[in-house]
């Protein structure tokens, strides 16, 4: 009986306990519903109430774990046997650490992910601004260029004769050998009109030295120019080839993490049916309560013993089941997280690698940039040269303009000398008119060939225009593919991080159900062990009895046997009694009869011895004293006969 009430104690606490884990339930039914419709609303609520409903899973979790600890000292006191539940709940536990691992594995995946993207932004922005300065740098180099052969055109277009050039250049032969001061006073010694204009000539000669030393220049620099847009077109192309590369690997990680999301589906589908399960198992265990509250039936009798066995027995085998079932998933979640673990590996090697090579592409443009910093300030330079070879060529038109002048009025007076002299100047004028011919056909040569040159550059210039405008829009295409990859990765991680705050909420749900489902299976496993502990002792007991109903009614048996005996015995006893008792009731009669008589004739011996004492006095002692004695004794025996 003590037993007995201290199982119905302990499953009227399980109730208890059970009504208690209700409440929390209906409060987190509660709490999804706000979170739904918050959800609706709007994102910053959202957030908000995420935070209420993490304090508030916080809570519960507080107050199952302070009721878990009174529930384990309360089934330590009663009878410490829950190992193997114990093992159960750590092997849960762990597989939650596990998945929490894995969770903030993949958000630091996600948001490494967002900063090489943010990277790759940085990088796809400088190089497009590399783009625009080169194309920039092209045109203003074009423009140069062009100016240039507009130049040259001119100086080999000029209308000055074979003459006035020879005397140009015997002047810049002069004045190239001394300076102006010793010029100017040379020119002062001689005599007449020549020494009139010192400073033309000088200007002459300084120009075809600037024009011949500012074509070489300007061949030099086209070459550096030529040289450096080579340089700029294959680090453009080693750009994009590196572009393709980050597109690829974008791809890549794409697929994984649709591979993951496919993954968090299925571990979401899995702890739907395992919370599925845990309800089925929880309206099992309340119906196994209510059965073993049951105390009576209706007719007030209590269940057999043999029933309750064979329930107990049953619900064991279902437990049995459904254990060998959670441990195959816990199989299958395991195989689950050690793949995760290896693509996670795999995640943070290429990860690796892509830090390698942002970091090369880093070093890269930083040598682009000092490359960039280095062609601006020869850029600098050379419209420096530029504007100051402008002035300079101003200055020589000027010169020019001046020195044919002169010119002119120097034939006006040759015309009015002497035809000797004339024919003198003539000669030396045909002869130097040779030499300034083939002078004229070597330059018209390097005219010819500067052109070609120029023209090559032209096409040269127009291919990489073409390449150029190809790589702009490649980079605008890859750009714009980008942007929506980014945007669709933003989005997909947003999802991913809600799905991933509900699946922790959902882990925390499951953790805090599997804790209520394992002290239920606890006090189960104690109800279970105390209930065959309590039929083992019924069947001794029961057994015990049974050997004593033998032995009582073989006791019995033989009982009877003797009692039959007994009364046999006895109606024999009675019927000699009641021949007896008619005998004695016949010897009484005649007792009596006898008694009377002698009662008769006692009064009839009185009468004659009161006769016999009147008439005789004196009679011998010893005669009246047997008399008396003799009456005596018939007294005494009628007396004890009407006493029977």
């Amino acid at each position: 009986m003590i037993k007995m009430k201290n199982i119905k104690a302990i499953f009227r606490r399980g109730q208890t306990q059970a009504s208690s884990k209700s409440e929390p339930g209906q409060l987190r039914e509660d709490l999804t519903r706000c979170s739904s419709a918050t959800n609706l609303a709007e994102t910053k609520s959202k957030g908000a109430f995420s935070k209420l409903r993490k304090s508030a899973s916080k809570d519960k979790l507080d107050k199952l774990t302070e009721k878990k600890g009174e529930r384990d000292v309360a089934s330590n006191n009663n009878k410490p046997n829950g190992g193997g539940d114990v093992d159960e709940t750590l092997e849960v536990e762990f597989l939650q650490r596990q998945l929490t691992e894995m969770a903030k594995e993949k958000c630091d995946l996600v948001l490494e992910l967002g900063e090489r993207k943010g990277e790759l932004q940085i990088l796809k922005n400088e190089i497009v601004k590399l783009k625009e300065q080169s194309v920039f740098r092209i045109e203003q180099l074009s423009d140069e260029n062009t100016s240039l052969r507009n130049r040259l055109r001119d100086v080999a277009h000029s209308p000055l004769s074979d003459n006035e050039k020879r005397q140009l250049l015997l002047d810049a032969e002069r004045h190239s050998s001394a300076p102006a001061s010793i010029a100017t006073n040379l020119l002062d010694d001689e005599s007449g009109d020549v020494t009139s204009c010192p400073t033309p000539d000088w200007d002459k000669h300084s120009s075809s030295n600037v024009s011949e030393v500012s074509v070489a220049c300007l061949q030099d620099k086209i070459n550096q120019m030529q040289e450096t847009h080579y340089s700029t077109n294959e680090e453009l192309q080693a750009t994009l080839q590196e572009l393709t590369d980050l597109q690829r690997q974008l791809t890549e990680l794409q697929q994984d993490n649709e591979r993951l999301s496919d993954e968090k589906n299925l571990m979401f589908d899995s702890l739907c049916r395992q919370t599925e399960r845990l309800n089925d198992a929880r309206t099992e265990v309340e119906s196994l309560k209510q059965l073993l509250y049951r105390e009576k039936d209706e007719s007030g009798q209590f269940e057999s013993i043999v029933d309750r066995e064979q329930k107990l027995v049953a619900l064991l085998k279902s437990a049995q089941e459904e254990r060998e079932t959670l441990l195959l998933k816990q199989e299958q979640l395991a195989n689950e997280l050690q793949d995760a673990r290896a693509s996670n590996v795999e995640h943070a090697a290429e990860i690796e690698q892509l830090t390698e090579r942002v970091r090369t592409l880093e070093s890269t443009l930083d040598a682009k940039h000092a490359e960039h910093k280095q062609i601006d300030q020869e850029l600098a330079l050379a419209k420096d040269q530029c504007s100051g070879r402008q002035i300079e060529i101003n200055r020589l038109t000027d010169l020019l303009e001046n020195a044919r002048t002169k010119i002119n009025e120097l034939e006006q007076e040759r015309a009015l000398n002497d035809k000797s002299e004339l024919d003198e100047l003539l000669d030396n004028a045909r002869k130097e008119k040779d030499g300034l011919e083939s002078e004229v056909a070597h330059l018209k040569e390097q005219l010819a060939r500067s052109r070609n040159e120029i023209e090559k550059f032209r096409e040269q210039v127009s291919i990489l225009q073409e390449e150029c405008k190809v790589t702009r829009n490649n980079a605008k295409c890859t750009q714009s593919e980008l942007e929506y990859k980014c945007e669709r990765l933003t989005a997909e991680k947003a999802s991913v991080n809600d799905q991933l705050q509900q699946l922790q909420e959902a882990a925390n749900e499951l953790q805090v159900q599997a804790q209520c489902q394992v002290e239920d299976k606890r006090q189960l496993s104690t109800v279970l062990s105390e209930t065959q502990r309590n039929l083992s002792e019924a069947e001794r007991r029961n057994n015990d009895l049974d050997r004593e109903i033998d032995e009582l009614q073989r006791i019995r048996k033989e009982e009877n046997e003797e009692w039959e005996k007994f009364q046999n015995d006895l109606l024999t006893s009675v019927r000699v009694a009641n021949d007896f008792k008619s005998e004695a009731q016949q010897e009484l009669q005649k007792m009596i009869m006898e008694n009377k008589a002698h009662r008769e004739r006692i009064r009839q011996l009185e009468s004659q011895v009161d006769k016999l004492k009147v008439s005789e006095p004196v009679l011998r002692p010893e005669s009246f004293s047997n008399d008396d004695m003799a009456t005596r004794r018939q007294k005494v025996g009628l007396n004890r006969q009407n006493s029977r």
